[in-house]
């Protein structure tokens, strides 16, 4: 019973903080689907990603395939640090990007194949996907999102 009542006060605190973001930053049409009754989980959290992680690249489709890395360069390391302080509520690795979606290119074109970059990534318990900055080594930094 117990455990069913912290549960329980951890999702009003949840939907709480939820409402309040919306609230304080959530677009107009996010505030009239809430405001109507209708679902809007995944407006909601598009925007917040795109509200709180600016720049960076939100993986809604799940599609970025990253593993382990080693010997992580100087720059990730100090990006890594500058984002751990930047969004302390997040957490925050370091991690080879091995597959990414076209949209994660932009517009740009790549004559040969994607081997593969340097990326930090971001996970957020109000996101169910991951966020990720990608460090382009070749041409330094590179904003993607």
């Amino acid at each position: 019973m117990r455990d069913e009542q912290i549960r329980q006060t951890e999702m009003e605190a949840t939907e709480n903080g939820r409402k309040a973001w919306i609230v304080a930053h959530g677009s107009e049409r996010l505030k009239k689907c809430v405001e109507h009754g209708y679902d809007c989980d995944d407006l909601y959290v598009i925007e917040l990603a795109e509200v709180e992680y600016p720049g960076l690249y939100y993986d809604k489709s799940n599609e970025v395939r990253d593993g382990r890395i080693s010997n992580p360069s100087m720059s990730a390391l100090n990006l890594l640090e500058e984002f751990q302080k930047q969004y302390p509520h997040a957490q925050a690795k370091i991690v080879f990007a091995t597959s990414l979606p076209d949209e994660a290119f932009g517009e740009d074109e790549f004559d040969e194949e994607f081997e593969g970059c340097t990326a930090i990534m971001l996970k957020d318990s109000r996101l169910p996907k991951r966020v990720f900055k990608f460090l382009w080594l070749n041409t330094g930094f590179r904003e993607v999102g």
